[in-house]
This record gives C-alpha cells, structure tokens and sequence, in this order.
C-alpha cells in the first residue's frame, strides 16, 4: 500500500510541476494582486508561503472527498473501469482542446462567493488572509485542477486521494514564488515551450490510467485485476 501511495504522490507531483507555467497564466494576475506591499524577502516569502499552504490544504481536503469517491467505486467494483474512462478522458481532453476552453468561460455556482470573499480579505492584508485567500483560490476553477481531481478519484482510497492532491497542490508552489519574484524576467518563447509540457504529462496519466484499469500484471504500473471478496462469515455460521 506504502508503494501505492508513493505512485500516487510521485504522479501528482508530476502534473503539478508540469503545470506551474498554466498556473502563471492562469492564477499570475490573482498572485500579482497579492498585497504584500513593500515588505522585505523574508516577510514577503512567508506571506507567499501561507497562500500557498492556503490552497494545497484546499486541494488535500478536495483529495480526500475524491478520494471518498474513489473508494466507492472500488467497492463497487468499477475501479478498473473508473480508470480506463478517466485515462480516455484525459486523453480525449488533450486531442480536443476546443472544448476546455470551451468550458473555461463557464463559472461554478460558487465562483460568485469565492470572489466576494476573495475581495474581502484582500483588503485586509493580515498574515492570516493570505492563508484565508489561498483557501479560497483553490476552490476557483481550474482545468488542470479538475484533471488532478480525477486522478485523486482513481486511486480508490481516501489515502491515494489525498497523497494525489497534496503531492499535486506541493507542485504547484515554485509558480506563485515564479509570479512573485520573475514575473515579468520569463520570456514569452520560453514560457510557450514549456506549456507544452501539460498535454504531454496529461497523456501520460491518462496512458498510465488505462493501463492501470487493463491489469496487465505490470508491476507498478498495471497491477493484476482484483476481486472483492465479501466476507460471509455470518451467513456461513447459519447453516
């Protein structure tokens, strides 16, 4: 279970850190608008930190839930087949790109509340609103976020989950101190380059999906099919 858990991190490390040029785009104006005024690198650097903490504590409790998900699936039995839809989904959502940004321009019903209190506590420039807007960022939508997501439900324990999203939201951290320090030092042609990185470690993690829910036997990778056995022992005992 410990290697499990450990594939598990590594991979959402993985998307995270491949998607830290997405996150520049994406979250770099809400990072800019952070205030943390004229306060030097050290008090500037814890700021930043307790944002950062902020969200990946948002998105380890995000993996929890999925997580949750997952896990009932599994009982169910449909673990196998959870991870080969959401490989073909990932994959699918690289070879047809028009449709996330189709559905970028979409809101989530708590958009609205989450900018509102966003508002509110960036106003307020205590130590603890960073923390409290941080907390709030995670919950705006993101694809790359919604791709983090379905790997925490693949998992099929509230332990991969969690492992999945916290490794994920950990990735996620050198683009806020990028925003904050080199913003404006990072040359477009290299930042185009690098955003090529996301479809390719998308599709990865949607191969390695797939796989995962063939059971193949590989080691790591496609581990052999499992059967859920019910115990019986009560029933057993009546006859």
């Amino acid at each position: 279970m410990t290697q499990e858990l450990s594939q598990f991190a590594f991979l959402g490390l993985m998307l995270g850190l491949a998607g830290n040029v997405h996150c520049v785009g994406m979250c770099g104006p809400i990072a800019l608008a952070l205030p943390t005024g004229d306060a030097g690198p050290v008090k500037r650097s814890i700021l930043l930190m307790l944002y950062s903490v902020g969200r990946v504590l948002t998105y380890t409790l995000m993996g929890l839930i999925f997580g949750m998900l997952g896990f009932g699936v599994k009982l169910a039995g449909m673990q196998q087949v959870l991870s080969i839809v959401v490989g073909l989904m990932l994959i699918i959502g690289v070879l047809l790109p028009y449709l996330f940004k189709r559905n970028s321009s979409q809101k989530v019903p708590w958009s609205d509340w989450v900018n509102q209190r966003f508002g509110q506590l960036l106003r307020n420039p205590h130590p603890l609103s960073f923390l409290g807007m941080g907390t709030l960022n995670g919950l705006l939508p993101c694809g790359l976020v919604y791709t983090a997501l379905a790997g925490a439900s693949v998992s099929g324990s509230v332990q991969g989950g969690v492992a999945f999203m916290s490794a994920f939201g950990l990735g996620t951290i050198p683009a806020l101190f990028a925003i904050a320090w080199f913003s404006r030092t990072i040359p477009s042609q290299i930042r185009t380059k690098l955003v090529k990185l996301i479809p390719v470690v998308s599709l990865i993690l949607g191969i390695l999906f797939i796989l995962r829910g063939l059971g193949l036997g590989i080691p790591m990778i496609s581990p052999p099919s499992e059967v859920l056995k019910l115990s019986l022992t009560a029933g057993e005992s009546c006859h």
